[in-house]
C-alpha cells in the first residue's frame, strides 16, 4: 500500500494545544492518505535546536513566543534561513486580519491562522500547506525490458546498490514492511539522474536513507547504523548501515549529534 510520508514539527507553549496538535495532525493526515511523523517541542529554545537537528516538512509552530529567547517573527526567520521549503503554519492568539496578511507576504509560503480559526478547520489549513509542497515532489518513470514503473521518491525509504543495480525499497504501511523495485542502473547513477532535490543522504558505499524518514543513528558494539520512523512487522525498527568513512558526511547533512556517535 502507499503512502506519503512526512515529518511535521509541533511547537507551542501551551501543552493543550501541543497535545491536540501532536493528536489530531495525525489523523487528519491520514484521512488524505499521508502519514504524519510528529516531533515536538515545548520552549522557543527547544523548537530551535530540533530544526537544527531534525529536518521536516511541515512547523506548525507559536507565534506568540515572547522572551530573552526570541519572539516568533525570530523562529520563522530562523526557519526560512535553515530549510527555506519548510512548510510553516504560524498559530496566533488574536491577531486581526491585516497583520496576519502582512506575515503572509513577507514569509510565503506560510498560513498564519488564529487558534480558533486553526482548530475549526484544521484539514483545511493541513490540505493547503500540502499544496505549498507539492512543487518539490518528485514523480520517477523508469522503462525496463518488460514493464513502466512509476512511483515518487518521497515514498521511498531507502535504496540499496548491489551487483551494478539499485534496489529501491517502498515502506508498505499495512504490512509494516518495504516492498522492492528493482532499477538496472548502479546507485552512483540513480542518485545522480534523480535525486535532484537532494531526498537521500549516502551513508555506505551500498546504501543510501531518505533523510525525512531519519529518526537517528546510533553505534552497537561493532556497527553503526541509521534507524528509520518505521517498524518491521516484527515491530523492530527499520535499520540500515553506516559506514565509518561516511559518518562525518551524514552528521553534516542531517546537522544532528546522534547519541553513542563519537563525532570527532
Amino acid at each position: 500500500m502507499r503512502r506519503e510520508i512526512i515529518k511535521v514539527l509541533a511547537a507551542h507553549s501551551d501543552l493543550n494545544i501541543l497535545r491536540y496538535l501532536s493528536v489530531e495532525i495525525p489523523k487528519v493526515f491520514a484521512l488524505l492518505d499521508i502519514y504524519a511523523h510528529i516531533i515536538t517541542a515545548t520552549t522557543f529554545k527547544e523548537t530551535r535546536k530540533r530544526i537544527e537537528k531534525e529536518e521536516s516538512d511541515v512547523a506548525c509552530i507559536d507565534f506568540n513566543w515572547e522572551g530573552s529567547d526570541g519572539h516568533g517573527e525570530d523562529l520563522i526567520e530562523f526557519i526560512k534561513r535553515v530549510t527555506p521549503h519548510q512548510a510553516i503554519i504560524a498559530i496566533m492568539e488574536n491577531h486581526n486580519a491585516k497583520y496576519r496578511l502582512e506575515i503572509s507576504d513577507k514569509y510565503y509560503p506560510i498560513l498564519c491562522p488564529t487558534k480558533k480559526m486553526l482548530f475549526s478547520d484544521l484539514k483545511g489549513y493541513l490540505e493547503k500547506t500540502m499544496k505549498n509542497l507539492r512543487p518539490y515532489s518528485q514523480k520517477i518513470d523508469f522503462e525496463t525490458h518488460t514493464k513502466w514503473i512509476s512511483f515518487n521518491l518521497e515514498e521511498v525509504a531507502y535504496l540499496y546498490g548491489h551487483a551494478g543495480k539499485t534496489i529501491v525499497f517502498i515502506y508498505d504501511f499495512g504490512a509494516k514492511k518495504c516492498r522492492e523495485i528493482e532499477i538496472p542502473i548502479s546507485i552512483t547513477n540513480f542518485l545522480a539522474k534523480y535525486d535532484r532535490l537532494n531526498i537521500f543522504i549516502r551513508c555506505h558505499r551500498d546504501y543510501a536513507a531518505n533523510r525525512m524518514m531519519i529518526r537517528f543513528v546510533h553505534k552497537s558494539r561493532e556497527s553503526m547504523y541509521i534507524e528509520l520512523i518505521f517498524l518491521s512487522e516484527n515491530k523492530y525498527p527499520l535499520e540500515i548501515p553506516m559506514s565509518e568513512s561516511y559518518k562525518k558526511w551524514v552528521m553534516k547533512q542531517m546537522k544532528i549529534s546522534a547519541k553513542g556517535v563519537d563525532l570527532k
